[in-house]
């Protein structure tokens, strides 16, 4: 919320996942983005790399 009571959206990388021993693991960034709508929060996937 800026300071005259707009809303506004900030896009940033919040963290970078490291599981290189899992490949084909595109499931796991769906249950991440669940986890964190559920929390509250919107999420957008950006790259996801095996």
């Amino acid at each position: 919320m800026n300071l005259d009571g707009t809303a506004s959206t900030q896009t940033t990388d919040l963290f970078f996942l490291n599981l290189s021993y899992v490949k084909q693991n595109e499931y796991l960034a769906k249950e991440l983005i669940k986890a964190f709508r559920k929390a509250g929060y919107e999420i957008q996937k950006g790259s996801w790399f095996d």
